[in-house]
């Protein structure tokens, strides 16, 4: 929708993402920094070279999307290392989470950047498993997506990286 501005003003209207990094083969790396990707090893500890990577984006301003649930949260499990343990459910308004496992408050305490909580609503997640199925889906029947922004914060130093990753996930679940 912005694609002209994101030409002319990237850093504003392009946001940076942060997928596995066996997103593109090899012969193709080059095309993380063109496209906005900073490549994470979903199966190392650490990922400081990725950190680095993220810290110095934010600090320049730009944005990034994560999924602080290690991966989508109505998605498959693609690894079976990945938990199967969920976070938590908010009845009134039918959504649930898996537990947060990555340490996005850690990365905005480093950046001093602020965490914006987004809630994604596909309403046809059921009917489907994939990218491009939601996609097709999307396209062909015309469902309503519907994204739920709260509160922007930033995350308190004092907490436990553990309260501050519950308190993430209830910022994201809540309305």
């Amino acid at each position: 929708m912005f694609w002209p501005f994101a030409i002319a003003m990237p850093r504003r209207f392009f946001i940076w993402s942060v997928p596995d990094g066996t997103l593109f083969p090899n012969w193709l790396n080059w095309l993380y920094g063109i496209s906005h990707c900073i490549k994470v090893d979903r199966g190392a500890g650490s990922n400081q070279s990725s950190v680095k990577v993220m810290v110095r984006v934010l600090k320049s301003g730009s944005t990034i999307t994560l999924h602080p649930e290690g991966g989508r949260t109505d998605s498959r499990f693609r690894e079976k290392n990945v938990p199967r343990k969920q976070f938590g459910v908010n009845t009134e308004l039918g959504t649930k989470i898996r537990r947060i496992q990555s340490k996005v408050p850690e990365l905005a305490i480093l950046a001093q950047a602020r965490i914006t909580p987004l809630w994604v609503d596909v309403p046809f997640k059921d009917e489907q498993n994939g990218f491009k199925k939601a996609l097709w889906l999307w396209l062909r029947h015309r469902h309503t997506v519907t994204l739920s922004v709260r509160d922007s914060y930033r995350p308190d130093r004092s907490m436990t990286s553990y309260d501050r990753n519950k308190e993430l996930g209830k910022r994201i679940l809540d309305a």
